[in-house]
């Protein structure tokens, strides 16, 4: 990614090349990686926010990335493939959620795995062409405001109505 004709360097954590430019508490920005969350040090303006990113030390980025012992449970939640969610959900099946003693309730939770699983496998084949799909990836995507934990603004907003346009001001430079 480039800011204003500066290279963004790779996550210091991780080594992803998918990070972003993010307003965490107005009027503080920092660079975020998409992969694994970690940010780097907040600062005023985008220009030292991403200075002070790249200035990060990167020695250990490959080494946290390829060996599980230095990788934190987010970065290994993160590195999960989604055949390794649709065997996760298919092992639930198996598992019974507690309810082996109580044959009607057994089956409600069998009920709602396989809709869990035939959702999966439906993104697996089809992506969001298949409506369900794409209705209940939507509907999972909450949203909280990242300066209150308000609901925010709506779904594709990382702030509420109240912190939106305070946000957008300093992404954009127009803040005082």
């Amino acid at each position: 990614m480039r800011y204003k004709g500066v290279d963004i360097l790779p996550c210091w954590n991780c080594g992803s090349t998918n990070v972003r430019l993010a307003c965490t508490v107005s009027p503080l920005i920092t660079v975020q990686c998409n992969r694994c969350g970690h940010e780097g040090p907040p600062d005023t303006t985008p220009e030292t926010a991403v200075a002070a990113w790249n200035a990060m030390p990167r020695e250990t980025a490959p080494l946290t990335a390829l060996d599980p012992r230095h990788q934190t449970a987010l970065t290994q939640e993160t590195m999960m493939t989604f055949h390794d969610a649709l065997r996760i959900a298919r092992g639930c099946l198996d598992y019974g959620g507690g309810y082996r003693s109580d044959q009607g309730k057994l089956d409600v939770f069998h009920h709602g795995i396989r809709t869990v699983i035939n959702a999966l496998e439906a993104a697996g084949s089809r992506g969001f062409e298949d409506t369900q799909v794409a209705a209940l990836h939507r509907m999972g995507r909450v949203r909280l405001c990242r300066a209150c934990n308000a609901p925010a603004k709506d779904l594709d907003s990382e702030y509420c109505e109240e912190h939106h346009e305070a946000a957008m001001q300093v992404l954009r430079g127009d803040h005082p």
